[in-house]
């Protein structure tokens, strides 16, 4: 019965801890530093498993 008390207690508190994050993310309208570089990567197409170092 504890047992089942503290997962639902930690499930409301990871619910209630989680939508704070996405509240902060949404109030700044800049990009976090993985955002640009994930755009970075995305936009010279680097997939380093399909590079072809042959030549």
């Amino acid at each position: 019965m504890v047992f089942f008390l503290g997962i639902g207690l930690g499930a409301l508190v990871f619910s209630f801890v989680y939508s704070l994050l996405a509240n902060l993310r949404e109030a700044r309208p800049e990009k976090s530093d993985y955002e640009v570089w994930l755009d970075d990567i995305t936009k010279h197409n680097v997939i380093t498993s399909r590079c072809d170092f042959s030549k």
